[in-house]
């Protein structure tokens, strides 16, 4: 997986769940992903990362729309 894709342009996709989780912070560097948080937020936001990445490897793309259904 090319975290490019996953990310998307300017990290556009995680700035989108980082948005819907202001009390955390997540930063990526390189191939990892860190959060930082409280730990019911650091729980969600991994699931919602974890989600997406399943849909990437399935559908090989994340829209905007992905991204704001699996913050819901």
């Amino acid at each position: 997986m090319a975290m490019v894709d996953f990310l998307g342009l300017g990290n556009r996709n995680i700035k989108e769940i980082a948005s819907a989780f202001p009390k955390s912070r997540i930063v990526s560097r390189g191939n990892e992903i860190l959060i930082k948080g409280n730990a019911s937020e650091i729980i969600q936001i991994n699931d919602v990362i974890h989600g997406l990445i399943q849909h990437f490897h399935k559908y090989g793309k994340i829209t905007h729309d992905n991204v704001q259904s699996y913050v819901k």
